[in-house]
């Protein structure tokens, strides 16, 4: 997952007003990344709080992007999963509290793909900006990937 703002063509503007504006125009850019890597994180799930612990922001000069970590925890909440087979791995069989014995293998059924929340967090990040910023707001979001 990834969302990313690039702010295309501010070099020139900045060259333009000069050194003092180019540092309250980089705040203003750096705060609307901290914006969008709070509304991520919001609106990740938060059942064990790892998928929330693992997106983060990397900034770059005039871009910004949000990232996940290397866990492929959110992939799975994203995307979901097909139906599987789950075997053990060090033992001959599996085993856990309520099971009254053994059991070789079971079946997961998958997990359904219903929490888009880089979408969501998208979308409300472009109509923040949108109020904010009318003329450019749909425009300076790049896209996720």
């Amino acid at each position: 997952m990834k969302i990313t703002m690039k702010a295309s063509g501010i070099e020139k503007t900045v060259k333009a007003l000069g050194k003092p504006h180019e540092r309250v125009i980089r705040e203003g850019f750096n705060n609307i990344g901290d914006a969008a890597l709070q509304l991520t994180i919001e609106e990740a799930p938060k059942k064990s709080g790892e998928l929330r612990s693992q997106i983060h922001l990397r900034k770059s000069r005039w871009t910004w992007s949000i990232v996940e970590g290397p866990t492929k925890h959110g992939l799975w909440i994203r995307e979901g999963t097909i139906g599987h087979s789950i075997f053990p791995k060090k033992k001959k069989a599996l085993w856990w509290p309520g099971l009254p014995h053994p059991i070789a293998w079971t079946p997961n059924p998958g997990i359904r793909n219903r929490n888009n929340y880089p979408q969501r967090a998208h979308s409300r990040l472009t109509n923040s900006i949108s109020r904010t910023l009318p003329m450019i707001g749909q425009s300076i979001i790049i896209g996720i990937g």
